[in-house]
């Protein structure tokens, strides 16, 4: 198969072959029969349209003119679109993928799916530390598709995380962690947003030429796992002063304290 064909058989014959003064000598004949891999001419998504559509046609992973071996990849390509479709939010999805051979090795392949009814959110709930507007969370949740009434989709909940994990980070909560509890009610499913900010890194800056606040901080590369040592401010005032000197300011000499506030 790894060479494109279905099958290969050698068959060894008894042969006589004729040597150069014509007497017969015994010899064998080798023959190879191969058949070739049956390959998709058609590929055919049926009972899915818009977002659904998409995820089946990513997870399917199946393309016009590649081989195909029903008998072990429809299981494997069912498993992959369902899979998919759970994490969409169609928890109930039914799939099955069907084959119809048009002869001379091409194949029909036919992908039917029942998406059944879609999980929706009946509630998103906002705790933990309040070191962000409630308001502001729910505009960006919304916004990346995270939201009552919106269906529960695993790639929203990990663009929403993202989010306010850079939104902290920029923020100064450098450790801060967040969670997303998913918890079934009759409704649909809710969604429990915890964040942890944990301490703050606050930073504040003077002298000519230094970058803005997001940037340094990009530069410094601190993070807030208690006070920063020593060697940690000097490697972070060396890579703002190596910053500077590719901006011209050659002769930059910069200096980091650390104070510990409540």
């Amino acid at each position: 198969r790894a060479g494109g064909f279905a099958s290969a058989d050698v068959v060894v014959e008894p042969w006589v072959l004729l040597d150069v003064g014509g007497n017969p000598r015994d010899a064998v004949r080798v023959s190879y029969r191969v058949l070739p891999s049956p390959r998709i001419d058609r590929l055919d998504l049926v009972g899915v349209r818009g977002a659904a559509r998409k995820r089946v046609e990513k997870a399917i992973d199946l393309e016009r003119g590649a081989a195909f071996y029903a008998s072990s990849e429809a299981i494997n390509a069912e498993r992959r679109v369902r899979q998919s479709l759970n994490a969409g939010g169609w928890p109930e999805a039914k799939v099955r993928v069907l084959t119809v051979d048009e002869g001379e090795g091409r194949l029909r392949v036919r992908v039917q799916v029942d998406q059944g009814q879609p999980l929706e959110i009946s509630e998103v709930r906002i705790g933990g530390d309040d070191v962000i507007s409630k308001r502001k969370i729910r505009r960006w949740s919304r916004k990346l598709g995270l939201a009552k009434g919106r269906r529960l989709d695993a790639s929203a909940q990990k663009d929403v995380k993202d989010k306010l994990l850079e939104e902290l980070s920029y923020r100064g909560w450098e450790d801060s962690r967040v969670n997303l509890v998913r918890v079934d009610d009759d409704a649909g499913v809710q969604v429990n947003m915890l964040i942890a900010a944990g301490p703050r890194l606050r930073l504040a800056r003077s002298g000519r030429g230094l970058p803005n606040l997001r940037s340094l901080r990009e530069v410094l590369g601190l993070r807030h796992s208690g006070a920063p040592t020593e060697r940690a401010l000097e490697d972070a005032a060396g890579r703002v002063e190596d910053w500077m000197a590719d901006r011209g300011f050659r002769d930059a000499k910069i200096t980091i304290d650390s104070t510990q506030v409540k």
